[in-house]
Formats: C-alpha cells, structure tokens, sequence
C-alpha cells in the first residue's frame, strides 16, 4: 500500500467538516432571515471572511455567536425572573 493520500482506500478516510458557509448556509444554521443575518452583520456582532465576492462565515464565528445569545439570554432571564412555558402562565 503507498503512503500518498491518493491512494487510500474511501473506507478509510473521513470527509472534512465544514470550516465555513455562505450566507444562505448560516441564515439556515442560524434559522433566520438573510436580511437579519446581514443586520447582525452590519452591528459587528458576526464577523465574515471575504473572498473576492463571496462571503463566508467560519464555522468557529457561529458557535462563538450562538454561545453568546446563549449567554446574553441566560443573564437577562436571571433579571427577569424565571422563564415560564406554557400557556396561562
């Protein structure tokens, strides 16, 4: 067997994880509007790469923005009050 990728039989190799996605791709992930996702864009509060036309957002910049909503909406539940769910609540 040689030692060159190419020649690895597909049985063992894994494909490699999306590192980054346009923007369709994160407005999907993100569940929200193209026009939101450019809105959160434009506020600096999701960061982009730029390739030539194109613009991607890393895989890394959607967990650290989906950690921090996450964050943010922990701290103002804890000012409110508990989180109720249901109806009649």
């Amino acid at each position: 067997m040689s030692r060159y990728p190419g020649n690895v039989p597909a049985e063992h190799t894994r494909p490699l994880p999306a590192l980054r996605f346009d923007i369709n791709e994160v407005a999907g992930i993100l569940r929200t509007s193209r026009a939101q996702l450019y809105k959160r864009i434009a506020e600096g509060a999701i960061k982009v790469q730029k390739d030539g036309a194109r613009t991607y957002v890393t895989l890394r910049e959607v967990e650290r923005y989906v950690a921090a909503c996450t964050d943010s909406a922990r701290q103002t539940d804890g000012q409110r009050g508990p989180l109720r769910v249901g109806l009649g609540a």
